[in-house]
């Protein structure tokens, strides 16, 4: 899956939607999103990502029994969702060589999957589910080195509805992030060997959160609260070493399958970080009308190495009953030294449709 590819299928994904006719109905069984995203560390890092998304609810959800963002938790529906996304992340340093400033710049991209599910016993008001998510980026190669990176994830959670409006739930996820970098330039002679090495993180995470919704007068309004604990593990491939490669280098591919350079089992590398942080969260969405919604969220981390706290501001519209747009706005403010990178700052813009 290649990056233009998610992009199309955005777009088609966005004029489907817009072609959707006002529903008459209140009720709805399908849900499709496209959403389109920027991430910005100063004038050093740049992410642009694309996504599509489709839920299916088992049961017809009935919009009329709350704000029409709260739907599918007012109705205590199960559902199914699949989406996929495309990212692709732009770095820049600058230096000084001979007194003269340097700019660098490299970019990677990631496409990815993911799935997920929920099922609720509507009568007593407990809910499970989980998910799955797989991803996997190819920068681009050079004369010198070849890289390949892949992520994995998955989640499980389980919950409860505390009267009608009231959930608690419990979470835990793992993701590990592996990448493989073969040097093939000679090193340290004309007959170096190509190396192979990589580092491996692997982060777990454990969720406590709450959910409320409730009505002051004729306003309606949603709290969230939330509190984790990670736990991320960072090691390396030690170097492995093929046969000598001459000078004149053969394509990479021929490198690697000739050479029979092989990655070395997990339980030989060397683990180098150990770490672990919580965060906490909480949030506050308003609802002046039953189509449209304005959400404050506030988050701390506390034994983060990077990051300190971050503010969201988003809002959510319904201009039709079954087609709305969501815009949002977040700021995390990082324990860095360059007063350039402190603040990373990432808005999203997303197309809602649903039949």
């Amino acid at each position: 899956m290649r990056t233009r590819n998610v992009l199309h299928a955005l777009s088609i994904v966005c004029a489907g939607i817009a072609a959707l006719p006002n529903a008459s109905s209140a009720e709805f069984s399908w849900q499709l999103a496209g959403d389109g995203r920027r991430q910005e560390v100063g004038d050093l890092l740049e992410v642009d990502g694309a996504a599509v998304s489709a839920t299916y609810f088992f049961r017809p959800v009935d919009e009329e029994v709350g704000p029409y963002a709260l739907a599918a938790f007012l109705n205590r529906s199960s559902r199914l969702g699949v989406s996929v996304h495309s990212d692709e992340e732009r770095r820049s340093a600058t230096f000084s060589l001979f007194g003269v400033p340097r700019t660098v710049t490299s970019a990677d991209a990631m496409d990815g999957y993911s799935a997920s599910g929920r099922y609720v016993w509507r009568d007593s008001g407990w809910y499970a589910g989980g998910g799955i998510a797989d991803a996997h980026g190819d920068p681009p190669a050079s004369t010198c080195f070849e890289r390949d990176r892949e992520l994995r994830g998955a989640s499980v959670h389980a919950g409860k509805y505390l009267g009608r409006a009231t959930s608690i739930e419990l979470s835990a996820a793992t993701t590990e992030m592996t990448e493989e970098i073969v040097l093939l330039c000679p090193l340290f002679s004309p007959f170096s060997s190509p190396v192979l090495f990589g580092p491996d993180l692997q982060s777990n995470e454990a969720t406590l959160s709450v959910l409320h919704v409730g009505a002051l007068g004729g306003l309606t309004y949603a709290i969230t609260g939330e509190a984790s604990s990670s736990r991320a593990d960072l090691s390396f491939v030690p170097a492995s070493y093929g046969p000598p490669t001459p000078t004149s280098l053969p394509p990479a591919g021929l490198v690697i399958v000739g050479g029979g350079v092989a990655a070395p089992p997990v339980g030989s590398f060397a683990q180098l970080l150990r770490d672990r942080f919580q965060t906490y969260s909480a949030g506050a969405e308003l609802f002046p009308t039953m189509r449209l919604g304005i959400r404050l969220g506030y988050s701390r981390w506390d034994e983060d190495p990077v990051r300190d706290e971050g503010y969201e501001l988003a809002t959510t519209w319904f201009f039709q009953r079954n087609i709305a747009a969501r815009f949002a706005f977040a700021r995390t403010t990082q324990n860095v030294f360059d007063p350039s990178l402190r603040d990373a700052d990432s808005v999203v813009l997303q197309l809602i449709g649903r039949f």
